[in-house]
């Protein structure tokens, strides 16, 4: 009670004695993290390295840092956690960071600004080596600090004494009690151990730091546990995490292509991560490891069940046990990392995926963090992953090839993925419906299609695993290669629509259905389906699909089914080629009126130049002779040439329509019929036709025989003339027969 009110009259009595209240403020860069702090004015600070943190102090005086809102503004991903030490003389600034130091300026003469910045520090950082005397603000009648050793007794007494300096009187009561409820909750979580029965002796420091306070020289004998030893610098105290326990033999490590540190082998050694091989075991003896200690959770226990989940293929009941005690390690971030890649998820900028460039079983699980290996700058060490594949648990190696093998085919190597797939297909975890998927894929760049198809239809068929993705991809080949879907395909496509209706792939695979549906000749089911999704599509993509349909009818539909479909208006919106091919299948048929209401709409280039031709056959169907030579005005190609003889004709002018063909006419198309019709008979003289010949040269007068002098002669030469004619005659009325509706009216 007497503490409380204390505290309340210096709160009430304020002045010098209280100090600055203010926020730490943050912010987020590209390439630092930078914090904000409030100090009194033209007070003196420093900043200190620890293993896993900064430690900013404020000597000889406090201020009460306001940390509540700062990780509402930066993520921690630089910086972990903040904490407040030594009633507001300190702040200790936790890095989660491997490879980021802090540099650290006087802002204004009540704030300073810490930055924590990526990269390796510089070699003459004043904040990385812990100084022996706090960082005095510049002054130039500034006194000369005296540096004192850490541990008396390390160095040799001076020649000549040193006058002491009379400093005022520290009462370092409250911060040991502050230090020592701190050591001993976090020895309560196992994020530090304390040496045991050490013989210590107190060193004076310039400073109340947390580390320099009941300083220890521990006894080692040969009985001693080599672990609770300290080895790091740390008098008395043994920091270190489990992943320094699981592999207290990794000195050095080699570097990656891109500068990265490579993992020892060690940290990816899964076959140590099984005592029995058996699940329930395994995962039985790793949670009651949890419960051995009533009051917290024991040391690397959650570390080892994640481990063992993982060995399984549970990456989120992984992630669930590392975060039973809370604590953060840099073992604990790559296991979470593998926990999410077992369970199928990416870590693009972990790091796993910065061991790319390594070798051994680092390159495998850097393979399965990124995304895709397509877009890295450096290559992937093939046959390291392949062999570190192999070497997973069985189910494991099963669970992940078919992720694995995928990777490789994003950078064409499809033999890599071929050989994973293989080795992954043996496990009874490696053979599912993305298996089928990949396997396709590869089958494809091979240039198997045949059996790309075959592995999709199969997973169709009695097994049902294939994915929504995998049908399409079947739909794709089976439509290129022109192949036929059977009617249970076709009803999974269906039943499959029906069941995600509602999710974002519905509209893609009701594209799919209307394409299957119109390569089996289902023309108008399919353009249903289309209708039933128009209000999800673009219309470029609505007009394609019912534009091929619609092509699909003209080219395969009877003629009467054909004429349903384009009398009950049943063609839809379609683009101008189709357009054109259904005129062009009415004109055929003798439809020229519905022809020419599709040709209504102008068209662009090709596509126009032919809806003019289909026009213009249309107009001389519909005996309208001058549209048509309206609509093939200036166009003098042979096809252009004919069509205007052929509306020359209708109209009668039988001479400018021969004058007209004979432009278009090639050799081997004479245009013989219409020089009859049009009596040219000098072009008629040397025709191929005997008869045509013979009529033509006998209407020249180029077969008259000469006339006799006597009267005999010329009359026995007029019967013979006029017998040939007879017989000429008859040869034409044979060859072209007068219909009853040809013969002249009589006139009145």
């Amino acid at each position: 009670m007497v503490r409380h009110w204390l505290y309340v009259i210096l709160i009430l009595w304020g002045g010098a004695l209280v100090a600055q209240d203010d926020s730490v403020r943050s912010g987020e860069h590209e390439t630092f993290t930078r914090l904000v702090l409030p100090i009194p004015v033209d007070a003196e600070w420093t900043l200190r390295r620890r293993p896993d943190r900064y430690v900013f102090s404020i000597v000889n005086g406090q201020q009460q840092f306001d940390i509540a809102q700062v990780f509402d503004r930066i993520p921690r991903t630089r910086i972990a956690d903040l904490q407040t030490m030594q009633d507001g003389a300190a702040l200790a600034i936790v890095i989660s960071c491997t490879n980021c130091y802090a540099d650290a300026f006087l802002w204004r003469p009540d704030r300073v600004v810490i930055d924590v910045v990526d990269g390796i520090a510089p070699a003459d950082s004043e904040f990385e080596v812990a100084p022996d005397a706090p960082r005095p603000r510049p002054s130039e009648d500034a006194p000369t600090p005296v540096a004192l050793p850490l541990l008396a007794g390390s160095i040799s007494p001076p020649a000549v004494p040193l006058a002491p300096k009379e400093t005022p009187s520290v009462d370092i009561t409250a911060t040991e009690r502050a230090l020592l409820e701190s050591l001993a909750r976090a020895s309560s979580q196992g994020v530090i151990e304390i040496a045991p029965q050490p013989q210590t002796r107190s060193v004076p420091t310039s400073e109340p730091e947390m580390d320099e306070v009941g300083v220890t020289e521990p006894v080692v004998t040969p009985d001693s546990n080599v672990d609770a030893v300290p080895t790091d610098g740390q008098p008395g105290i043994s920091m270190r995490t489990s992943f320094d326990q699981a592999f207290p033999h990794i000195t050095t490590t080699p570097l990656s292509d891109q500068g990265e540190t490579c993992l020892g082998a060690e940290v990816f050694d899964l076959t140590a991560w099984s005592a029995t091989g058996v699940f329930n075991l395994d995962i039985g003896a790793q949670r009651t490891a949890l419960t051995e200690e009533f009051d917290r959770v024991p040391p690397n226990a959650p570390e080892d069940l994640a481990r063992s989940y993982i060995y399984y293929g549970f990456g989120r009941e992984a992630l669930q046990a590392l975060a039973l005690d809370g604590i953060r390690s840099k073992s604990r971030e790559v296991l979470a990392e593998m926990a999410v890649v077992v369970d199928g998820g990416t870590v693009p900028n972990g790091l796993l995926s910065a061991q790319l460039g390594c070798d051994g079983s680092g390159a495998l699980w850097a393979a399965l963090a990124v995304e895709s290996l397509a877009d890295k700058p450096v290559g992937i060490d093939r046959n390291s992953v392949l062999l570190a594949h192999r070497s997973l648990p069985e189910g494991l190696r099963g669970h992940l090839g078919t992720t694995l093998a995928a990777r490789f085919l994003d950078i064409d190597d499809a033999d890599s993925a071929a050989m994973i797939l293989q080795a992954s297909e043996q496990a009874i975890t490696g053979n599912d419906a993305d298996t089928t998927l990949v396997a396709a894929d590869i089958a494809q760049r091979d240039g198997d299609d045949d059996a790309a198809i075959a592995r999709l239809r199969d997973a169709t068929g009695a097994s049902g695993r294939v994915t929504p993705k995998g049908l399409m991809e079947l739909i794709d080949l089976t439509i290129e290669q022109n192949q036929g879907f059977d009617q249970a395909t076709l009803e999974l496509i269906a039943a499959l629509r029906f069941e995600l209706r509602n999710s974002d792939i519905a509209v893609d695979l009701g594209v799919a259905h209307a394409r299957a549906l119109g390569h089996s000749g289902m023309i108008l089911p399919a353009l249903a389906v289309i209708d039933e999704i128009s209000p999800d599509v673009d219309r470029e993509t609505q007009v394609a699909l019912q534009s091929d349909l619609t092509m699909r009818a003209v080219s395969t539909m009877s003629d009467a089914a054909f004429l349903a479909f384009a009398f009950e208006d049943m063609i839809p919106d379609v683009d101008a080629q189709t357009e054109n091919a259904a005129a062009a299948r009415l004109l055929a048929l003798g439809f020229p009126d519905r022809a020419a209401q599709l040709l209504l709409a102008d068209a662009s280039r090709d596509a126009m130049r032919e809806r003019r031709y289909l026009r213009a056959s249309a107009y001389i169907a519909l005996e309208k002779p001058e549209d048509a030579l309206q609509e093939i005005a200036g166009m003098t190609d042979p096809r252009a040439s004919r069509l205007r003889a052929d509306a020359l004709i209708a109209r009668g002018d039988l001479g400018g329509a021969l004058a007209a063909h004979q432009g278009a006419a090639q050799e081997d198309e004479p245009d013989t019929d219409l020089a009859w019709r049009a009596g040219a008979w000098a072009r008629l003289s040397d025709d191929s036709d005997p008869l045509l010949r013979d009529v033509s040269r006998r209407m020249l007068g180029e077969t008259e025989p000469p006339v006799p002098d006597s009267p005999l002669a010329q009359r026995e030469q007029l019967l013979l003339n006029s017998g040939e004619t007879r017989a000429l005659v008859q040869d034409l009325l044979d060859r072209f027969p007068i219909e009853q509706g040809d013969l002249a009216q009589p006139m009145n």
